[in-house]
């Protein structure tokens, strides 16, 4: 065999050698790069290598915090519209003891239209039909409060001392014109008993509301408080509720008329203290502060 021969047996193999080694080569190195995408670790200054575990604990507690806040926000929310709603009830309450009281005067005026002359023992029957205790427990008294001129005191004084109250007198003393004298009074015991005689129009806040109701020809409520002394000797916000009483002959279209007419006031007297704290009481089982899912 020839060397041109031998050479031309070889080509073949040297070909395939070649694609072999090409084939190899490119497997070797795809099996070179591919578990080293599969298997490579994080570089240490990668995005996550700041995430210690203290930096893992502060946003966990960021997150409970944020949590707390929201539902702290929703239950002061709910307590917020729960008292809201327990202060309007509490004033309308308020507001419906008031009208309730003002219709008790017009009742008690509808007695001195229907009778020519009311007295001490027929007012007394009148307001223990009416059972205030019962069915008006923040009132304190339901009184009337007589008209008199200057001319008419001494009289006054001496037909009421008549009647059995030998130390009977018209305070505070002082020159005035006229006069709204508390007659009668009831319940007339306890510290009701210190407002007999008393000239509700020598005090400024009361003269007001009664120059106001006697014009107004409606009921008036003192604009200010009266501190008065109680049972157990604190002093407390009072209030008077007035209603003009005119004679039924005399005519009461004009104000002029309403004054000439006027025989006194019926009132009632109350606490503001013990009015806003008994109806609050009353009103307080809708302000029970509860977890809105109990």
């Amino acid at each position: 065999m020839t060397s041109k021969s031998r050479l031309m047996d070889l080509q073949p193999c040297r070909v395939i050698s070649h694609g072999r080694m090409d084939a190899v080569t490119t497997e070797t190195e795809f099996s070179r790069e591919k578990p080293a995408s599969v298997i490579a670790e994080p570089r240490p200054d990668g995005f996550w290598s700041w995430l210690t575990p203290a930096a893992v604990a502060a946003i966990v507690l960021a997150a409970t915090l944020g949590v707390w806040d929201h539902v702290r926000t929703q239950e002061m929310d709910t307590a917020r519209a729960r008292f809201d709603r327990y202060a309007g009830n509490v004033a309308a309450a308020i507001s419906e003891r008031l009208t309730g009281y003002e219709q008790l005067l017009r009742g008690a005026d509808g007695l001195f239209q229907s009778s020519k002359d009311v007295d001490r023992i027929a007012w007394r029957d009148y307001v223990q039909s009416l059972r205030i205790d019962d069915n008006f427990p923040r009132l304190q008294a339901l009184g009337f409060a007589r008209h008199l001129t200057a001319s008419g005191l001494a009289s006054h004084i001496e037909a009421t001392r008549a009647e059995g109250f030998p130390d009977y007198a018209v305070w505070p003393r002082g020159d005035r014109t006229e006069f709204a004298v508390v007659d009668y009074l009831e319940p007339f015991s306890g510290r009701n008993l210190r407002a007999f005689g008393y000239d509700m129009l020598a005090e400024p806040a009361l003269r007001a509301a009664l120059e106001r109701a006697r014009d107004n020809g409606d009921s008036s409520l003192s604009n200010r408080p009266i501190l008065v002394r109680g049972d157990a000797g604190r002093r407390h916000a009072g209030f008077q509720l007035f209603l003009p009483v005119y004679r039924d002959s005399l005519p009461t279209r004009t104000i002029s008329q309403r004054r000439i007419a006027l025989q006194g006031y019926v009132f009632g007297a109350f606490s503001m203290d013990e009015l806003v704290r008994g109806t609050a009481l009353e009103q307080a089982n809708d302000i029970l502060l509860k977890a809105p899912n109990t």
